[in-house]
């Protein structure tokens, strides 16, 4: 272990979260990290019908116990300026999902590896208990961040497609 992954392990830093990836605090030990198809948000959001959603039509951030902040970044395999439209929602135990915001995640030009490049530029309508953050530089690599107030599912689906597979990253 470098000193750097020792002291950020230290206060706590995340890595980035990518599909396919280890979480150990988890049951299930692989994050299912991207939305091929796109999908309506259905009129009831209690967890159960959530669940139901497939697989391919969500995906659910779990954080471990604790974490008081997510990073949420996109990428994608579309060309640059694809738009999708992604509705971020919250929920804490076993109750209904609420709906944080309705993100626009612009497709940059900065690739992440193959055909894969990132989102650069995120807009979106910040509903939520405190304000968030979004980093969008041009080109570059654009973050979505909130403060998760001790929720501890997060759920992202994809009104608007785009692209073929919109892959979803977080730390």
């Amino acid at each position: 272990m470098s000193v750097s992954q020792s002291v950020e392990s230290f206060l706590h830093h995340q890595y980035w979260i990518k599909d396919g990836d280890s979480m150990p605090w988890l049951k299930s030990t692989k994050y299912d990290g991207k939305i091929t198809v796109q999908q309506a948000l259905p009129s009831s959001l209690d967890d159960a019908s959530v669940e139901a959603i497939a697989d391919a039509n969500k995906v659910i951030i779990k954080p471990k116990n604790g974490v008081a902040s997510l990073e949420i970044r996109f990428r994608s395999d579309g060309n640059e300026n694809d738009q999708n439209i992604v509705a971020l929602l919250a929920a804490v135990g076993v109750d209904h999902y609420r709906l944080i915001d309705t993100l626009t995640v612009d497709q940059g030009a900065q690739v992440f590896s193959g055909s894969i490049k990132f989102g650069d530029q995120i807009a979106g309508a910040a509903q939520w208990i405190t304000p968030t953050s979004r980093v969008t530089p041009t080109d570059s690599i654009g973050s979505y961040v909130l403060n998760t107030h001790a929720y501890d599912r997060f759920l992202l689906v994809a009104s608007t497609l785009a692209t073929t597979t919109l892959y979803i990253d977080w730390r």
